[in-house]
């Protein structure tokens, strides 16, 4: 096949990482939001009660972390919350090699520029490409918590951020992959191309995003080939 489909004109793809690279099925997630409320309990002083309800309020800016930097009263260090929340996950148990999607990732980045674009740290994101036997050096770059100073998308600083990390390209040639329907609709707000990546059924969501690409996420290694329809 040409690469003639979704990604015609563009220059660089950037790829979310949660539930977007692997599905959001396999109980990282769950796993990471249980961490999360324990976390909220033992070190911020949150009632076990009302852990669920403080996380989700924290994670209003796209991420807890996110949201305790910028809101928390209690002291805490990133680095800490990293520790309890992630330290003792073995990716491996969640997330299994993909061989066909590093064989899609190699291919676009032969003629295209493929970054990571990721709410969450950049030690997440080297856990989860591990466990998914991608090379880190198959992105040229990732872009993540730290580096966008924890202000997340779908904040339109957010994409400004990224494409500022890649060396200030054109919105207009810049593709965002995100499972995240507000991520998605803030890219397109900013002018850069998007596909919404869903387990909802496609037509279904087409429908709800009328102005995007869907496509659903076991498809991913196929997205070079993506036609309009």
């Amino acid at each position: 096949p040409q690469m003639d489909g979704v990604i015609a004109g563009v220059k660089v793809l950037f790829f979310d990482v949660d539930d977007t690279l692997y599905s959001p099925h396999c109980g990282l997630g769950a796993k990471i939001t249980s961490n999360i409320e324990k976390f909220l309990v033992d070190k911020m002083g949150v009632e076990p009660v009302e852990s669920p309800s403080a996380r989700a309020r924290y994670q209003r800016r796209g991420t807890a972390l996110a949201g305790l930097v910028a809101e928390a009263t209690a002291d805490f260090s990133v680095d800490e919350y990293i520790e309890a929340v992630y330290g003792g996950i073995d990716y491996t148990q969640y997330i299994k090699p993909n061989p066909e999607l590093k064989t899609m990732l190699e291919d676009i980045g032969r003629s295209r520029r493929v970054w990571a674009f990721s709410n969450t740290h950049k030690e997440h994101v080297l856990s989860v490409l591990a466990a998914l036997k991608i090379p880190a050096t198959t992105f040229e770059g990732i872009v993540e918590a730290r580096g966008l100073h924890f202000v997340n998308k779908p904040t339109l600083d957010a994409y400004e951020n990224a494409l500022r990390a890649c060396g200030d390209c054109d919105a207009r040639q810049a593709l965002l992959i995100d499972d995240n329907l507000e991520n998605v609709e803030g890219a397109r707000k900013f002018g850069m191309q998007t596909i919404h990546v869903t387990n909802a059924d496609p037509k279904a969501a087409a429908d709800a995003t009328p102005e995007a690409w869907t496509m659903p996420q076991a498809s991913i290694p196929d997205i070079m080939y993506l036609r309009k329809t």
